[in-house]
């Protein structure tokens, strides 16, 4: 998926640049933790949005600019926010176990969700292979795209040597089919906010949609934007994310509100702000 989530059970990329190699199906991401990253993650507790927590499944609120997993940069992951959580809310003391189900970019916000056992990272592994799960994003650019929506249905290829994506011919060497669907949900200062529901999970699937639609998303400089956005965010939210839970088999469907900043300003985004309780 774009590397907002998973492609097919493998994991995505959790960052720009430097991403560590990615693996089939659902990560333990069981490595060693310095106390260094441990007094980080502490210390960003207070920041951190639990949407949902059960003994099986850990659904979080993740904010743009933090790295889903740890990467080279150093910077506290919020798998390592979400494990001290764990300690602290569940009394877990010692080494936490929480698979990545999916990853999002590091400038990208929205809902993320963590298996917490190994059954139910087994599991949801099989939906995400299967193609069961629903994903919803919402994404801003500064031109209305020529029409009201559609399916997009395009083969890309990943640069790993420069970390981007590109739309190729079908049969081109490593081409991989890419589809999304996509409607504008409101137009409003600064552009249109568009939605995507994502039928694969190529690396910047959404990324490279929002350009072929005919304009970068806000802040996406990696893909023709015209500057960053102030917080070296990218106009991306993972709005949506729906899944049959891991022992019940009940479909559970787990929404973040848009964040609340100048680029999402948009009416849509103040009524599902209001409607997830947050002013």
């Amino acid at each position: 998926m774009n590397s907002e989530s998973t492609e097919n059970g493998k994991q995505t990329e959790a960052r720009e640049k430097g991403d560590p190699k990615s693996s089939s199906g659902v990560s333990g991401q069981q490595s060693v933790e310095s106390e260094a990253s441990c007094t980080a993650a502490r210390e960003a507790l207070a920041g951190l949005r639990v949407v949902y927590s059960d003994n099986h499944l850990l659904v979080l609120d993740k904010s743009a600019g933090m790295p889903t997993v740890p990467d080279e940069s150093g910077d506290v992951s919020l798998l390592e926010v979400a494990k001290e959580w764990v300690r602290a809310d569940k009394g877990k003391p010692g080494r936490v176990f929480l698979g990545v189900v999916h990853r999002l970019d590091r400038p990208v916000s929205g809902i993320v969700v963590f298996a917490r056992t190994s059954k139910a990272a087994r599991r949801l592994s099989e939906q995400v292979r299967e193609q069961t799960v629903e994903k919803v994003y919402w994404g801003v650019v500064p031109e209305r795209p020529a029409t009201a929506g559609g399916t997009l249905d395009v083969w890309m290829r990943k640069d790993h040597r420069k970390n981007r994506s590109h739309i190729v011919g079908e049969g081109s060497g490593g081409a991989k089919r890419a589809v999304t669907e996509w409607c504008v949900l409101e137009d409003a200062y600064p552009g249109s906010l568009l939605e995507f529901r994502p039928k694969s999970g190529r690396s910047h699937q959404l990324r490279v949609a929002a350009r072929e639609l005919g304009a970068a998303l806000h802040g996406d400089v990696k893909y023709g934007a015209v500057e960053p956005l102030p917080d070296r965010s990218v106009a991306l939210h993972s709005r949506l994310y729906a899944l049959e839970h891991p022992t019940s088999g009940e479909r559970v469907c787990f929404k973040a509100p848009p964040p609340d900043s100048g680029w999402w300003e948009f009416p849509v985004c103040s009524t599902a702000r209001a409607e997830d309780g947050v002013a």
